[in-house]
Order: structure tokens, then C-alpha cells, then sequence
């Protein structure tokens, strides 16, 4: 197959290590050489696995021992190809790489897998494949995966997109915490599955009766805190006592853990389930007593949620003399409280469970099956605080 016309064209996955091995046997048995990969990626982070795999692909037998220390191997494989195996952890200088024969590399018939290439600084040839391997999290059995061509390197054939059985719960799970509106919960899950969900009803007992859940919940899936991949939370806004209750218990969960913490608008975790059945424009609005609301504008795009307008604390009044987009809809407990006036001046109005915070829309909005996290982890958790809305001020006091 003749190299293809792309430039830096990217493409992710998820991988766990099985799948990392298929397919580096796929890419050695199938691409046709030269061809010249460069894998990056941390220590532990599956480049030497990937490596190997490419060669076993390729027809290569007998022991492959790690290139750390001899920084170069080559290994003859099936069909008159050659596996050149390269380590440049230990090179010192780029100019060393005269005297590997780097210039060299790339002849007819080799497939060249180079780990750390960073370490060869401007050497790198302009046609090649760019691999890079990275856990989810410290420990994590799953690698994402960005395969990056540059230049016009020779086709490989790409992972293939792992599909879970329905019956059988994701390899790893996100706890979701959601306590910003009267309708609070929590739930284990991963993209668009469900492992459980426990429903808090009674918002004045949130701070009491969250924590037993979640016990619960993991219990139930025979799970350990620290076996998760990390803590999704909603941010409000909303009830400031539930909002805080929230934050409060995900930042000790993560912090006792050492797990990653994601922040997750509360507004737009309820829309994400709604946006699925039908993408057109949707305000979800909160109560926030009297004629107030918490207000967020979101659609569906390339099946996932954009935001058209920012959260926001405003009235109902303030609220229809803006300008709406055409078509829009409303949801959430703040929309059946005006629902009257909203269907008087023709809004729909969304019947409810839709639009009402859900921590299954927190996991959805925070992970993927095929892609992992979708947003990034907090930086630092313990000095995250969530959306008050009004300068960090509380609009809704007490419960």
C-alpha cells in the first residue's frame, strides 16, 4: 500500500493491553515497509509491549530483549522484512545517533519502532507515524492511545474499537456525586453504562444519607474506592448547601484516594441525557426560589453537548427578553415552576425525569468508552470550589 497523503491527521483510542498487543501484531503483519514509528510515551506506559508485538507481527521469533542499554537491535522477520528496534532513553547527545546508523534507517524492507524518539531532537525522518501511550491514571489497565501521522509515512492499519458486552459492566468505573437540586444521587458507571445509581430524594438529609450510598454502591459492586478511575461531581450551580455537600464529599473521596477529581456542570450533566433523544436547543433551568432561576443553554452536536450559553443566575422574566434560539425547549425544576407562562408564550417544556440533574449525565458528559476521560481531571482538587453563581456568593441559603 502506497504511503497516504497525511499530515499530523490524529486518531484515539482506548486500549487495554490485550488489545495494544493485536494490534501491534496487526501493524507488523500488515504494513508493507519502510516504515518508521516513533512511540511515545512515560516509563510503564506500554511502549516495549507495543514494540514487540509490532515484531512478533512481523514475523519476528526468538527472545526480543529491551534495546535500554544497547539502544539498538535488529531482528530479521518473515518475507524479507527487518525489525529494527530502537531505545534512545540513555542517548546523551543526538549527534550519537551517526554512529547507530541512523541515516541509514528506513531502507527497504524495515519496519523502525523508536522509543523516545524526543531524545533524537530535529533527526526525526519527515515521513513517520507517531504513537503515543498514556494511562488514564497511575496504575490504570487501560492506555489511550493517539496515533498521529506526519509526512506521508506508509498505512497502518488503525486499532479496532473495542466494544463491550452489554451484559457485563465497562474495565473501569467512575463514581458520580450529584446534590446541587432537591433530586440528588449517586452512581457507578463508564460512558453510557450503568454498573448502579442510588437516588438521594430527601434533600435535607443529602449531607447524612451520601456517603452511606455511596458505601452501598460500591459494596454492591464489590469495588474498593481506590479501584476507581476517579470522581465525577457536579458543580453546580444550584442549592448552595447541596452544591457544597457535594464538593466537599468528592474532594475528600479523591484526596483519601488519590484519585482524579472531575468537575462537571450540573446544569449540563441534565441536559446530556435529553440532548440525546433529540439534539435541538435546551435551557435547563434550576429553581432558585421566587422568580429566580440557574440557567444553562446547551444542543447536541457530534454526539456530544455544546454549550450556547454559559451558566447563569438570572430571572424568568430577564430570561425571556433575551434572545432564545429559535426552536429551543426548557427543562429542569426551575422550568415546571414557570412552566404556565413558558407554554403561554410557546416554549415547550420537557416532562420530567428529562433535564433534571443526573449523575448518569455526569458520567456521560466526563467519560467515554471508546475515548476515556473526556474532560481533563482537576489539577489541583483540594483547591477546587464549585459554581455559586454571584461572585462565589449563595443565591439559595439554607437547604
Amino acid at each position: 500500500t502506497e504511503g497516504r497523503p497525511l499530515t499530523m491527521e490524529l486518531h484515539e483510542f482506548v486500549l487495554d493491553e490485550p488489545a495494544l498487543e493485536a494490534w501491534g501484531r496487526r501493524v507488523g503483519a500488515e504494513v508493507r515497509p519502510p516504515v518508521f514509528l516513533c512511540l511515545r510515551g512515560g516509563l510503564g506506559a506500554g511502549k516495549s509491549v507495543l514494540a514487540r508485538a509490532v515484531a512478533r507481527g512481523a514475523g519476528v521469533i526468538g527472545t526480543l530483549p529491551s534495546p535500554t542499554y544497547n539502544l539498538l537491535f535488529r531482528y530479521p522477520g518473515s518475507e524479507g522484512r527487518v525489525v529494527v528496534h530502537m531505545d534512545l532513553y540513555r542517548l546523551e547527545d543526538p549527534d550519537e545517533l551517526a554512529a547507530l546508523g541512523w541515516e541509514e534507517l528506513g531502507a527497504s524492507g524495515e519496519v523502525v519502532l523508536v522509543e523516545w524518539p524526543e531524545r533524537a531532537g530535529d533527526g526525526l525522518p519527515e515521513d513517520r507515524w507517531e504513537v503515543t501511550l498514556d494511562p488514564p491514571h497511575p496504575g490504570s489497565p487501560l492506555r489511550r492511545v493517539e496515533v498521529r501521522a506526519v509526512g506521508r509515512p506508509a498505512a497502518i492499519p488503525l486499532p479496532e474499537l473495542q466494544d463491550h458486552d452489554p451484559g457485563s459492566p465497562p474495565r473501569e468505573l467512575v463514581l458520580a456525586v450529584e446534590t446541587s437540586t432537591p433530586r440528588g444521587g449517586v452512581a457507578l458507571g463508564w460512558g453510557d453504562q450503568l454498573v448502579g445509581e442510588v437516588a438521594l430524594p430527601d434533600q435535607q438529609r443529602h449531607a447524612a444519607s451520601l456517603l452511606p450510598a455511596i458505601r452501598d454502591l460500591l459494596e454492591a459492586a464489590d469495588l474498593r474506592l481506590g479501584a476507581l478511575a476517579g470522581v465525577v461531581v457536579g458543580a453546580g450551580p444550584g442549592s448552595f448547601t447541596g452544591v457544597r455537600v457535594a464538593a466537599a464529599t468528592a474532594r475528600g473521596l479523591v484526596r483519601g484516594a488519590g484519585l482524579p477529581l472531575l468537575p462537571v456542570s450540573s446544569l449540563a450533566g441534565a441536559a446530556a441525557i435529553p440532548l440525546e433523544l433529540d439534539p435541538s436547543p435546551l435551557l435547563v433551568c434550576f429553581d432558585a426560589r421566587g422568580d429566580r432561576l440557574f440557567v444553562g443553554g446547551y444542543r447536541g452536536e457530534g454526539g456530544g453537548v455544546v454549550e450556547f450559553l454559559p451558566p447563569v443566575a438570572t430571572r424568568i422574566g430577564e430570561l425571556l427578553d433575551s434572545p432564545l434560539p429559535a426552536g429551543v425547549r426548557f427543562s429542569g425544576d426551575g422550568a415546571w415552576r414557570h412552566r404556565a407562562l413558558l407554554e403561554e408564550v410557546g416554549f415547550p417544556v420537557l416532562e420530567p425525569p428529562l433535564g433534571l440533574p443526573s449523575p448518569a449525565g455526569l458520567i456521560r458528559l466526563a467519560t467515554s468508552r471508546v475515548r476515556g476521560f473526556l474532560l481533563p481531571p482537576h489539577a489541583a482538587p483540594g483547591e477546587w470550589e464549585p459554581d455559586y453563581q454571584k461572585d462565589g456568593r449563595p443565591v439559595v441559603q439554607g437547604a
